[in-house]
């Protein structure tokens, strides 16, 4: 569990920086996919418990702290994204990339959702508008294609950290993502 803490944690900095340093500051219009989104739904398919579920509010609150906005519209939705990955994965089978990509989309909509109403709720105005749901529509169409890639990149340094302890301990190793070593 430490493990996959760990490398959430990087593997959300990393996101964040790719997303709101490298894409933004080169492309200030751009929309990019929303890789602590991608994260979580992530987490939630790997690990469905209390602790990961805390780990996913704290992705949530980085997110915040990086967009620099309102405090916990991310967090909230992460929350509501994780929460939806368990009613949706127990109805799918989530191991295919194309489901994980489906499942990516909806929690990027249901997600984005949550932040709208609750920013409705902040500042009491309507800010919703038809363009800013095609650029959720895009950046969750964005998130969906992402889904896959970061998680074979995941399952790579997955794989290569339980190499390194299968060769120190003399065990063999699973080479399955999803593989959980409770």
């Amino acid at each position: 569990m430490i493990r996959v803490t760990c490398i959430a944690l990087v593997a959300g900095l990393m996101g964040l920086f790719v997303q709101a340093t490298l894409i933004h500051s080169a492309f200030p219009a751009a929309i990019a996919p929303d890789f602590i989104l991608v994260l979580v739904v992530l987490l939630a398919l790997r690990e469905r418990s209390l602790p990961f579920l805390f780990l996913a509010f704290l992705l949530g609150i980085l997110s915040d702290f990086a967009s620099g906005q309102f405090l916990g519209l991310n967090s909230a939705g992460m929350v509501v994204a994780f929460g939806l990955v368990g009613v949706i994965s127990t109805r799918v089978y989530a191991e295919r990339s194309l489901a994980i990509a489906f499942i990516t989309f909806v929690c990027s909509i249901a997600k984005s959702a949550v932040c709208f109403v609750m920013l409705m709720i902040y500042i009491s105005a309507d800010v919703v508008t038809s363009s800013l749901w095609r650029v959720v529509f895009i950046e969750a169409l964005l998130s969906a294609l992402a889904a896959p890639i970061l998680l074979y990149l995941l399952s790579l340094g997955v794989r290569s950290s339980r190499a390194k302890g299968a060769r120190k301990s003399g065990r063999g190793q699973s080479t399955s993502y999803w593989a959980t070593d409770r």
